[in-house]
């Protein structure tokens, strides 16, 4: 885990790269920043969200990118210094971390480098979990979560873009031509947001 002081965090967290989330209960300087509610509250959404994690295994968890310290003199001895902790993670981290763990509802690209002009397009409630029932089931090379869509309904997504795609089905050894299609990374990105448009519940996912 990296270290940042506050005032890297404070710009990064301004320049919408990084999440920080405040952890302890013992007041400090720490809860007179303007944003120290948002941190705390940041860590508070997690802590409900895995409450299934016993509280000691949390932050080990959660794999925080960074740890973030804060210098203070200590009010009783001016010659001591308090050191505060918070802990951060980059907001692409967190993104996929989050698409990582809870359920919904995703359109997904995959790429094989055996078929390098094929893009396996389908539907998943976890994408990650999803690709390694896939490369589990026996086939010959792996295949690589590369971009998923958060959407209302994946089924109407999917059977939207199948159908635009219909005259670039292609066979492949590890399955059939339903979810194959010869085209490219990037014109599959931009077909699934064109037809997720008024179905995404947020922006798609870059994996790799």
């Amino acid at each position: 885990m990296n270290t940042l002081n506050i005032t890297q965090a404070q710009t990064m967290e301004q320049n919408g790269e990084l999440i920080i989330y405040h952890t302890g209960t013992v007041k400090s300087i720490l809860n007179e920043f303007s944003n120290y509610s948002i941190w705390k509250s940041n860590f508070q959404k997690l802590k409900t969200q895995y409450r299934k994690i016993p509280l000691g295994k949390l932050i080990d968890f959660l794999s925080f990118d960074y740890i973030i310290e804060c210098e203070e003199q200590s009010q009783e001895e001016t010659s001591k210094t308090i050191w505060t902790y918070m802990y951060g993670k980059e907001i692409e981290g967190a993104n996929k971390f989050h698409h990582s763990h809870n359920k919904g509802k995703y359109v997904y690209v995959l790429t094989n480098e055996v078929y390098p002009d094929i893009c396996k397009i389908g539907k998943a409630i976890m994408p990650i979990s999803r690709v390694k029932q896939i490369n589990n089931a026996g086939t010959v090379s792996e295949w690589k979560l590369r971009w998923a869509l958060p959407v209302s309904d994946d089924y109407a997504v999917e059977t939207y873009v199948h159908n635009h795609l219909q005259g670039l089905r292609r066979n492949s050894i590890q399955g059939s031509s339903r979810e194959f299609f010869e085209i490219s990374l990037v014109e599959a990105v931009k077909i699934i947001e064109k037809f997720g448009e008024h179905f995404k519940t947020s922006n798609g996912i870059w994996y790799e």
